[in-house]
């Protein structure tokens, strides 16, 4: 039939999406046109949270409307994050100066607290367990779990 369009989910994306597109082809997650990966959590060291939370099991990273707190560079208000970027730490795990995290500004403060009443994470039990067990061996548990925190 002459004079039909394509539905426009089929054209190649323009504009914010083609970003979008190209940051997932970067990663692996199209094969086909199509995303592979969404809704599967998998266990991967890389999406441990600075905070300790585990991005992979989180429904907005799942459903692709975020990329994770490492390549979320919109999450400039985040003082944990900022605080391990800037001192080179994959997560608070790693902070030589606060064994407990609960003793940190930047990772107690009003905002966490607040974050963690709302969304019932337990970051600084997270924090503990990534200490005890490592981040590939944190990884695996939230994955197999399919939980992004330790309950409360």
């Amino acid at each position: 039939m002459r004079g039909l369009k394509a539905p426009h989910y089929l054209n190649q994306p323009t504009g914010r999406g083609a970003d979008i597109f190209a940051r997932y082809a970067q990663r692996g997650r199209f094969a086909s046109g199509k995303l592979t990966g969404v809704n599967t959590v998998t266990a991967n060291p890389d999406l441990i949270a600075y905070c300790g939370l585990y991005c992979g099991a989180c429904k907005a990273y799942l459903a692709g409307r975020c990329p994770g707190c490492r390549e979320n560079t919109k999450a400039g208000w985040c003082k944990v994050r900022s605080c391990c970027i800037g001192a080179g730490r994959s997560t608070c795990a790693a902070c030589p100066t606060h064994a407990d995290p609960r003793t940190c500004g930047h990772y107690h403060n009003i905002v966490s607290r607040l974050f963690g009443l709302v969304f019932r994470s337990n970051r600084a039990g997270c924090i503990d367990r990534l200490r005890t067990v490592g981040a590939a061996a944190f990884a695996a548990e939230m994955a197999a779990a399919k939980r992004r925190s330790l309950p409360r």
